[in-house]
């Protein structure tokens, strides 16, 4: 029996806590709890692949939208909201964009 389900937004979450596994597997590569208000991206766009190496920590909502309306022209709304296989299948330096180069933040060394 699992100890995880899927909820209403697509988001695997561990059934005890409620807690989508997401956050809780970038808590553990950043090795600190998330901050309020930073949001944790699956760089494609996959809700279940939850591997540290398919997340990007955002500082803010504001952020993190950005980086889809970027995602978005480069590549239409379609993939940017609900992600596109077929567009990258191997290729996961496209999201490389949306990186460290982006931010100015002290802290964007913490940030994976």
């Amino acid at each position: 029996m699992s100890n995880t389900y899927i909820n209403e937004n697509g988001y695997l979450c561990f059934k005890d806590s409620g807690i989508p596994v997401h956050r809780w597997v970038a808590e553990k590569k950043l090795g600190r709890r998330l901050r309020p208000g930073e949001v944790v991206h699956h760089k494609d766009r996959n809700k279940l692949n939850n591997s540290p190496d398919n997340l990007y920590v955002f500082p803010n909502q504001w952020e993190h939208y950005k980086a889809h309306l970027r995602d978005a022209d480069k590549y239409g709304w379609e993939y940017s909201f609900k992600g596109r296989a077929d567009y990258f299948e191997d290729d996961d330096d496209d999201f490389d964009d949306f990186e460290d180069d982006d931010f100015d933040d002290e802290d964007d060394d913490d940030w994976i």
